[in-house]
């Protein structure tokens, strides 16, 4: 669960910066802004969960940029379905896709560069201090 509210925060994050940066994307107010954002890494966290099933990890790895395609589906998506939200136009969605999925993953490069920990316990072996015993 920390994981999914994780990558929603950094997503949403991601495409804050990259909405208020372009110039063909426009929020009428606050609310439909942080109705994108909120939607935009909610969704996309929630695809990224079920893409990672053993039987869709190779098609996906297959698909170079599916991340980004995604995303860029994903923001033409909320642009007809939240009032408020409009792009100029489908490469101005596209741009902002590549965008959001480059600063996204250097932001999750960063978070969790040197806190990954192995699941496995290390075994060490000690050695006996013993006397053996011949008849």
């Amino acid at each position: 669960m920390y994981f999914f509210i994780f990558r929603t925060l950094i997503m949403g994050l991601c495409v804050f910066v990259v909405t208020s940066l372009s110039s063909g994307c426009q929020f009428k107010n606050l609310w439909s802004l942080l109705l994108v954002v909120f939607l935009f890494g909610t969704l996309s966290s929630a695809i990224y969960f079920f893409s990672i099933f053993p039987r869709i990890q190779p098609i996906v790895r297959k698909i170079f940029f599916f991340y980004p395609l995604l995303n860029t589906f994903l923001l033409i998506l909320l642009s007809v379905l939240v009032p408020g939200f409009h792009l100029a136009s489908s490469t101005t969605a596209l741009w902002l896709g590549f965008l959001t999925s480059i600063m996204f993953s250097l932001l999750y490069f960063f978070a969790f560069y040197g806190k990954t920990h192995s699941s496995v316990a290390k075994k060490t072996i000690k050695q006996a201090k013993a006397r053996v015993l011949t008849r």
